[in-house]
Formats: C-alpha cells, sequence, structure tokens
C-alpha cells in the first residue's frame, strides 16, 4: 500500500501519524507532481483538512479531531 507519513508540529509536541492514500490519488500524483502548480492544487484538494480518528476520547468529545494545512503556507508555495 501507498504508506504516507504526516507530522504535525504544535508548539512543543510533536506527533507523527501514518496513513495509506488511495491508489487514485497516488496516481494523480506520480502524473502530475512535478508540475508545481498541479502538485499544490492536489495538496489543497485533499490533504488540506484531514480527520484523525483517536482511540482515547473524554465524554463530550468527538472520535476525531481535524488538522487543516496551513493557509498561510499553501499561499506562500503558491505565490513562490
Amino acid at each position: 500500500p501507498n504508506v504516507w507519513t504526516l507530522e504535525l508540529f504544535d508548539g512543543g509536541r510533536n506527533s507523527e501519524f501514518r496513513f495509506i492514500v488511495p491508489d487514485r490519488i497516488m496516481r494523480m500524483w506520480k502524473d502530475y507532481s512535478l508540475d508545481r502548480n498541479v502538485a499544490i492544487d492536489l495538496k489543497e484538494r485533499f490533504f488540506s483538512r484531514i480527520f484523525i480518528f483517536t482511540r482515547q476520547q473524554e465524554q463530550g468529545q468527538l472520535p476525531f479531531v481535524v488538522v487543516n494545512i496551513d493557509r498561510e503556507w499553501l499561499d506562500t508555495i503558491r505565490e513562490g
């Protein structure tokens, strides 16, 4: 499978998550990753919001957290 690693840096806490990327997205990534604008669009389209499901949650909490890609970073690389 196509296993990718997501590293999150939140203050002094770092977290690492591994996830499987669907074949369709991997094919698109391989076909277009050398085109800078398309690669940025793919990041925004498929990876701008990631839901991470958690095993441990306190009462009243959702069983997942939402991670959003840094909009400023995305705009910066788009302007390049």
